[in-house]
């Protein structure tokens, strides 16, 4: 019989055999997620020995030595001894304590490593052979991403196989934290009538994975296709989803790791963040935005040079770029491309450019912009170098990221323009990634920095705040553990970065490209782009960073020649507006009608300012919207934090009129109705007319 821990919310059970994790109810629904508990999981381990580096501690191979109770709400299970397929038995206790709190189950994992190898990979909590309730749609993955929104994977009625079928067994997929898709330490597990959260609560930024996979395959190879069934063949089938961590715990050394916390839920993906939320709120504290920040809606991003030599405008025509764009209601620019070797051309320098004029005209230039009412941020970059560089042999090169073989951590780079540039191997400005953990690196980013700061613009954007899979040092040099998260470094660079600012200039605005959580409570904004699929990570952008963080400010970029429907999602998100025609490589009179709609956008922010502006955003809470015909729709809602009352947004996304029920969520309300480019105000009972592309504001009497 398994052992059993519960309270009225959840019952878990544990293997007496092995300690795998064989049952976990949602009594609220009677939802047991482990559907098929021959694939269930306890602990396992990845410690490598000499010529075999994938020694794997399986959990069908560990002995559960004790199981102990610690309190009614608590219990204590523990491994003596574990055993590697490839190195037998081995001198490492592993001890895991599952607590249950209300609706939450919290996993703490302590690891004594006593053999004379690395703990590389600790696997726990695993969920194998979790799957949806019977009858009710596929579940997916869903993770918040550098632009605010989702990552979502589906896990049927096909799965995906992103990590190659030469170098797994069963067919996979990996969300890890804290990369770029995955800027929050939890997964959703959901399909919109019930889900499960799964995180980790550490705000020392260590790595999680969370791997997915199918076992033990597809029924349908040609279109990727899950069995329905729980077996196959007489074979178990099901999904097994692993968090797995990166200990590297030395020989000798214990240790403890963050709690991993499950919650069950019933409900949308606002329900799921929750928990996450919650702890967040324990320790997260932004900064100040700059007084001068706060209003401005629009900013305007301009490309100046790119490491081919473009050189599209000089310094002083800047001048007037930015008059024309005062003119149409932008409050800043974004200026990339500016310094030395055009936009990722030799980073991290940041040295001005003689093919754009003097630095003196550079001065010139953002201090006139400035005059005009336009504020510069000029866009840097300190993540990798660029290896084409004079200095980069002697003078960067000790600071590169190093892989376990102690070569530096190297990445293809991008590409501009030219053909050769497309093609990898030719004029593309490859680089090596920087260790944030080196104080010695960080002492050279501040020098940088300096040269910034002293050209006298209101503030500047770091570009490539998020990182990607590039995340591990060993480079002993650094003085930073072995294999450790470069994040964290970047977290240090950034108080530096935050500290030499306000020393400067304690109305400098640091803003910066897709931070995390950690990393936005220095950099107050966050420059994204939310268009329909964009890096394939979501169909449709949802606002998840902002209902998480309403305080949050948020910049996306319009491409489009009319570019309505990306307006209207800036309205309804509380987004900043921040134009970019010919890919930021333009000015705002080659778009005219997307300016001109997002003129009109602006005018009726400023109007309803108190909700659409300085208002707290809910999304969709609150409100219930009902068409009278499928079609796309977004709509969300904001609260006058001066009077309670509420602000509908209902953007109209297609070619179509929309006709649809607007009310609000366990009240009666009639509404005075604000529509763009109109100066008359309706009065509405709710049922409202949209037309084709465009968006209405209903506000609550």
């Amino acid at each position: 019989m398994n052992y059993r821990l519960e309270n009225e919310y959840i019952a878990v059970e544990f293997s007496p055999e092995t300690g795998a994790l064989s049952g976990l109810l949602n009594k609220q629904n009677d939802w047991q997620v482990i559907r098929q508990p021959k694939l269930a999981m306890g602990i396992r381990l990845t410690v490598p020995i000499p010529n075999h580096r994938n020694n794997r501690i399986l959990s069908e191979r560990q002995k559960l030595s004790s199981y102990w109770n610690l309190a009614p709400n608590k219990v204590k299970l523990k491994w003596d001894k574990v055993e590697g397929d490839k190195s037998g038995v081995m001198d490492i206790k592993v001890q895991l304590v599952v607590t249950l709190e209300k609706d939450q189950i919290h996993f703490v994992l302590e690891i004594d490593n006593q053999s004379p190898y690395i703990v590389e990979e600790a696997w726990a909590p695993c969920l194998g052979g979790l799957r949806e309730q019977k009858g009710e749609p596929h579940l997916s993955s869903m993770s918040i991403n550098m632009c605010g929104g989702f990552r979502e994977v589906a896990h049927g009625p096909t799965f995906p196989n992103q990590l190659g079928y030469w170098g797994t067994d069963h067919p996979s997929f990996l969300m890890t934290y804290p990369e770029s898709s995955v800027l929050t330490p939890f997964i959703l597990l959901t399909n919109g009538l019930n889900g499960i959260y799964l995180g980790q609560h550490d705000q020392e930024q260590n790595i999680v994975n969370f791997l997915h996979e199918l076992k033990p395959g597809y029924i349908d190879s040609k279109h990727s296709r899950v069995t329905e069934e729980d077996e196959i063949d007489g074979v178990p089938a099901g999904y097994v989803i692993s968090a797995i961590r990166l200990p590297f715990i030395q020989p000798g050394e214990s240790m403890t790791l963050a709690p991993m916390v499950i919650r069950m839920y019933e409900g949308s993906w606002h329900e799921g963040l929750k928990p996450y939320m919650d702890w967040r709120q324990t320790w997260h504290a932004r900064g100040p935005l700059p007084e001068w920040a706060e209003d401005i809606d629009c900013w305007m991003t301009l490309h100046i040079n790119s490491p081919e030599g473009c050189c599209q405008h000089s310094y002083l025509e800047l001048i007037d770029i930015a008059r024309e764009a005062k003119e149409r209601g932008v409050g800043a620019i974004q200026l990339i491309g500016w310094a030395r070797g055009g936009q990722d051309g030799d980073v991290p320098f940041h040295d001005f450019d003689p093919r754009l004029g003097t630095e003196e005209d550079l001065k010139t230039a953002i201090r006139e912009m400035e005059q005009l009412g336009v504020r510069v941020l000029l866009m840097c970059k300190f993540k990798w170098a660029d290896r084409t560089t004079s200095e980069y042999t002697e003078e960067i090169l000790p600071h590169t990221m190093k892989d376990m073989y102690g070569e530096p951590v190297y990445f293809q780079g991008y590409a501009y323009q030219t053909m050769t540039q497309q093609l990898g191997g030719a004029s593309r400005r490859t680089g090596a990634t920087l260790c944030h953990l080196s104080a010695d690196y960080r002492k050279l980013a501040l020098r940088e920095l300096q040269k910034i700061l002293e050209l006298g613009s209101s503030g500047l954007l770091y570009d490539e705040l998020t990182s990607d899979d590039r995340l591990l040092c060993f480079d002993p040099s650094h003085n930073h553990r072995y294999g450790e998260n470069n994040v964290k470094g970047s977290t240090r660079l950034a108080e530096e970065f935050n500290e030499a600012c306000m020393q400067h200039n304690p109305q400098f605005l640091l803003a910066g490209e897709g931070g995390n959580d950690h990393l936005s409570q220095m950099y107050l904004i966050n420059y994204v782009r939310s268009n329909d699929s964009w890096a394939g990570w979501e169909t449709n952008h949802r606002a998840a960073w902002k209902y998480m963080d309403p305080e949050m400010k948020m910049a996306t970029c319009l491409t489009g020649w009319d570019d309505r429907e990306m307006v209207n999602q800036c309205l309804a998100y509380g987004y900043i507006i921040n134009y970019e025609p010919y890919n930021f490589k333009g000015r705002l009179s080659d778009y005219p009608r997307t300016v001109e709609y997002g003129q009109q956008a602006q005018q009726l922010r400023k109007k309803l300012k108190d909700y659409l502006w300085d208002g707290t955003f809910q999304d969709t809470i609150g409100a219930k919207v009902v068409a009278n015909q499928e079609q796309e729709f977004l709509y969300s809602v904001f609260i006058n934090k001066q009077n309670g009352k509420k602000a509908v947004v209902l953007a109209n996304q297609t070619v179509d009129i929309l006709d649809a029920l607007v009310t609000l969520v366990g009240k009666e309300a009639t509404f005075e109705l604000y529509r763009l480019g109109q100066k008359e105000v309706e009065e509405s009972q709710g049922i409202v007319i949209v037309q084709p592309r465009s968006v209405i504001v209903l506000v609550e009497k």
